[in-house]
């Protein structure tokens, strides 16, 4: 089975992240791993320390897709897109959301 990666990145609306983590982890992981073919996620706060300047987007949430279709995969999150509530706490003026398809093993 081939392996895969979503990744998104956002920020939260202004003042609202503690709200917003709390949306993340307790709704949406769920409405995206009941999607078939996600197999699991991490969630991930940029850092304090940057190479260059501060980064456009505060949060990245790697999903993990196992699936020998992965334009199924992606056809089925956005159908489902429309049925997963967000929240207000999410800064939807820009995201980003790319998938990626495994190429070689982890290496060290």
């Amino acid at each position: 089975m081939a392996r895969h990666v979503l990744l998104a990145l956002v920020n939260a609306t202004a003042g609202c992240d503690e709200e917003f983590n709390r949306w993340y982890e307790e709704e949406h992981l769920a409405d995206v791993l009941g999607i078939p073919g996600f197999v699991g996620a991490r969630r991930y706060r940029a850092a304090d320390a940057q190479l260059t300047g501060k980064p456009a987007h505060g949060y990245l949430t790697i999903y993990e897709i196992e699936t020998d279709d992965i334009a199924a995969a992606v056809a089925a999150l956005r159908a489902a897109a429309s049925r997963m509530p967000l929240s207000e706490t999410i800064d939807v003026s820009g995201g980003a959301s790319v998938f990626y398809t495994l190429i070689g093993e982890r290496a060290g």
